[in-house]
C-alpha cells in the first residue's frame, strides 16, 4: 500500500489523466443508445416489429431514403404530436446520414414518450455500404 501512495505522489499527472479518461469513457458508455445494424433493421421491418424514422431534413429525405421510412426531422420532433402518438406503441429505429443525429433524435423521442427507440448503426452510410436500396421521392 505504501508503494501505491508513493506512486500516486510521484506520478500525480498520470494518475489524474487516468481518472479523467476513465470517467469520460464510462460516461460515454453509459450514455450510449442501443442500435440495430442495417441487416437487423431489415429483418425487424419485414416482420412488422418496428418503423424507421428518418430524422434528416425534408430535402435530404427526398434525395434518398429507406423504403417506408417516415420523415420526421429532428427540429420537428417536438411539434409532431400526431405522428408521435402512432410511434409510441412501436419500436422505432431512427436514422440519419452517419448515426450522429440519430442519437440526439432517440433521446428527444424518449422525452416525448417513445420508449422503444434505437438508432440505425452507421446511419444511411452503413445502409448504402451494405448495398441496400434507397427510395427517392
Amino acid at each position: 500500500m505504501e508503494q501505491l501512495s508513493e506512486f500516486v505522489i510521484n506520478h500525480w499527472i498520470l494518475v489524474t489523466l487516468f481518472c479523467v479518461m476513465s470517467s469520460l469513457l464510462l460516461s460515454s458508455f453509459l450514455n450510449q443508445v442501443p442500435s440495430f445494424t442495417p441487416g437487423d433493421a431489415i429483418i425487424a421491418v419485414n416482420r412488422g416489429e418496428c418503423s424507421i424514422v428518418d430524422v434528416r431534413s425534408v430535402d435530404q429525405f427526398k434525395k434518398g431514403h429507406i423504403g417506408n421510412a417516415i420523415n420526421l426531422p429532428l427540429a420537428d420532433i417536438m411539434s409532431s404530436g400526431a405522428q408521435l402518438k402512432k410511434l409510441k406503441k412501436k419500436r422505432v429505429i431512427a436514422c440519419c446520414d452517419a448515426g450522429n443525429l440519430s442519437n440526439a433524435a432517440v433521446k428527444e423521442l424518449r422525452k416525448h414518450g417513445v420508449t422503444d427507440a434505437l438508432i440505425l448503426k452507421g446511419g444511411l452510410n452503413a445502409w448504402k455500404a451494405s448495398n441496400y436500396p434507397l427510395k427517392e421521392s
